[in-house]
Protein backbone atom coordinates (compact mmCIF):
# COMPACT_ATOMS: atom_id res chain seq x y z
CA UNK A 1 0.00 0.00 0.00
CA UNK A 2 0.95 3.61 0.43
CA UNK A 3 3.08 2.69 3.52
CA UNK A 4 5.02 0.52 1.51
CA UNK A 5 5.42 2.94 -2.00
CA UNK A 6 6.63 5.48 0.43
CA UNK A 7 9.34 4.09 2.60
CA UNK A 8 10.40 1.22 0.53
CA UNK A 9 12.52 0.18 -2.78
CA UNK A 10 10.72 -2.41 -4.17
CA UNK A 11 13.42 -5.42 -6.07
CA UNK A 12 12.24 -7.76 -8.85
CA UNK A 13 14.53 -10.39 -7.89
CA UNK A 14 13.68 -12.32 -11.30
CA UNK A 15 15.48 -9.96 -13.26
CA UNK A 16 18.57 -8.47 -13.44
CA UNK A 17 17.39 -5.15 -14.36
CA UNK A 18 15.12 -5.52 -11.75
CA UNK A 19 17.84 -6.14 -9.32
CA UNK A 20 20.25 -3.24 -10.47
CA UNK A 21 17.82 -0.60 -10.28
CA UNK A 22 16.99 -1.66 -7.04
CA UNK A 23 20.69 -0.61 -6.11
CA UNK A 24 20.67 2.51 -8.15
CA UNK A 25 17.63 3.77 -6.08
CA UNK A 26 19.69 2.72 -2.92
CA UNK A 27 22.24 4.65 -3.95
CA UNK A 28 20.66 7.68 -4.85
CA UNK A 29 18.70 7.57 -1.40
CA UNK A 30 22.25 7.18 0.42
CA UNK A 31 23.28 10.50 -1.62
CA UNK A 32 20.25 11.93 -0.49
CA UNK A 33 21.09 11.13 3.25
CA UNK A 34 19.09 8.31 3.85
CA UNK A 35 19.62 5.22 5.46
CA UNK A 36 18.81 2.26 3.79
CA UNK A 37 18.21 -1.26 5.27
CA UNK A 38 19.30 -4.18 3.03
CA UNK A 39 19.11 -8.49 3.66
CA UNK A 40 22.03 -9.00 1.47
CA UNK A 41 20.65 -13.22 1.57
CA UNK A 42 18.57 -12.17 -0.99
CA UNK A 43 15.95 -14.50 0.17
CA UNK A 44 15.11 -17.42 2.00
CA UNK A 45 17.42 -20.02 2.64
CA UNK A 46 16.47 -23.57 2.21
CA UNK A 47 15.87 -24.92 5.67
CA UNK A 48 19.32 -26.82 6.14
CA UNK A 49 21.14 -23.98 5.91
CA UNK A 50 21.44 -21.16 8.72
CA UNK A 51 21.67 -17.94 6.09
CA UNK A 52 22.05 -18.29 2.26
CA UNK A 53 25.55 -16.41 1.18
CA UNK A 54 25.34 -12.94 0.84
CA UNK A 55 25.24 -11.06 -2.30
CA UNK A 56 27.24 -7.79 -3.40
CA UNK A 57 25.20 -5.31 -3.76
CA UNK A 58 24.79 -3.62 0.13
CA UNK A 59 28.47 -4.06 0.52
CA UNK A 60 29.50 -2.26 -2.78
CA UNK A 61 27.30 0.25 -1.48
CA UNK A 62 29.22 0.67 1.84
CA UNK A 63 31.83 0.92 -0.45
CA UNK A 64 31.32 3.17 -2.64
CA UNK A 65 29.55 5.63 -0.28
CA UNK A 66 32.21 5.74 1.93
CA UNK A 67 29.66 4.43 4.71
CA UNK A 68 29.73 1.59 7.08
CA UNK A 69 27.43 -1.61 7.29
CA UNK A 70 25.64 -2.41 10.33
CA UNK A 71 24.78 -5.71 11.41
CA UNK A 72 21.68 -6.77 12.89
CA UNK A 73 20.63 -10.31 13.71
CA UNK A 74 17.40 -10.91 13.63
CA UNK A 75 16.84 -14.21 15.80
CA UNK A 76 13.28 -15.17 15.81
CA UNK A 77 12.57 -14.43 11.91
CA UNK A 78 12.42 -17.97 10.46
CA UNK A 79 10.01 -18.87 13.22
CA UNK A 80 7.84 -16.02 12.85
CA UNK A 81 7.46 -15.69 9.59
CA UNK A 82 6.55 -19.32 8.57
CA UNK A 83 8.96 -20.71 6.00
CA UNK A 84 9.05 -23.39 4.56
CA UNK A 85 5.74 -23.67 4.32
CA UNK A 86 5.14 -23.71 8.46
CA UNK A 87 2.18 -21.04 9.67
CA UNK A 88 3.44 -17.60 10.74
CA UNK A 89 3.41 -17.32 14.51
CA UNK A 90 2.84 -14.04 16.93
CA UNK A 91 5.25 -13.51 19.08
CA UNK A 92 8.35 -11.16 19.90
CA UNK A 93 11.51 -11.07 17.67
CA UNK A 94 14.87 -10.93 19.52
CA UNK A 95 16.88 -8.30 17.42
CA UNK A 96 20.60 -7.15 18.19
CA UNK A 97 22.83 -4.55 16.28
CA UNK A 98 26.67 -6.41 16.55
CA UNK A 99 27.77 -2.89 15.41
CA UNK A 100 29.17 -0.84 12.07
CA UNK A 101 31.69 -2.51 10.03
CA UNK A 102 33.91 -0.14 7.79
CA UNK A 103 35.50 -1.66 4.64
CA UNK A 104 39.23 -2.29 4.88
CA UNK A 105 40.94 0.28 2.45
CA UNK A 106 44.24 -1.85 2.62
CA UNK A 107 42.34 -4.95 0.98
CA UNK A 108 42.59 -6.26 -2.34
CA UNK A 109 38.90 -6.20 -2.87
CA UNK A 110 37.42 -4.42 -0.26
CA UNK A 111 33.71 -5.19 -1.03
CA UNK A 112 34.19 -8.88 -0.92
CA UNK A 113 36.37 -8.25 2.43
CA UNK A 114 33.42 -6.72 3.69
CA UNK A 115 31.23 -9.36 2.66
CA UNK A 116 32.90 -12.24 3.89
CA UNK A 117 33.52 -10.52 6.99
CA UNK A 118 30.35 -9.79 7.96
CA UNK A 119 29.15 -13.06 6.64
CA UNK A 120 30.71 -14.33 9.68
CA UNK A 121 30.50 -11.75 12.08
CA UNK A 122 26.34 -12.91 11.82
CA UNK A 123 26.64 -17.09 11.42
CA UNK A 124 28.80 -16.33 14.67
CA UNK A 125 26.24 -14.91 16.58
CA UNK A 126 23.16 -16.63 15.19
CA UNK A 127 24.82 -19.81 15.98
CA UNK A 128 25.99 -18.77 19.34
CA UNK A 129 22.28 -17.62 19.87
CA UNK A 130 21.35 -21.13 19.19
CA UNK A 131 20.62 -21.12 15.54
CA UNK A 132 21.36 -24.21 13.78
CA UNK A 133 22.13 -25.05 9.98
CA UNK A 134 24.98 -25.78 7.94
CA UNK A 135 26.95 -22.44 7.05
CA UNK A 136 27.61 -21.92 3.18
CA UNK A 137 30.10 -19.39 2.47
CA UNK A 138 29.36 -15.89 0.61
CA UNK A 139 28.90 -15.65 -2.99
CA UNK A 140 31.55 -14.10 -4.85
CA UNK A 141 30.62 -10.72 -5.74
CA UNK A 142 27.96 -9.92 -8.21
Amino acid sequence: GYFFKQTSIAVDRSSFSGRKQAMIDADQKIKEGYSVCIFPEGGIPPQKYLMRGFKAGAFKLAVENSIPVVLVSIYQSKYRLGDWGEPSSVGPVDTKVLGEFWADPKASNPVQELMDRSYRILATDLKNWGHTGEVVLPLVEN
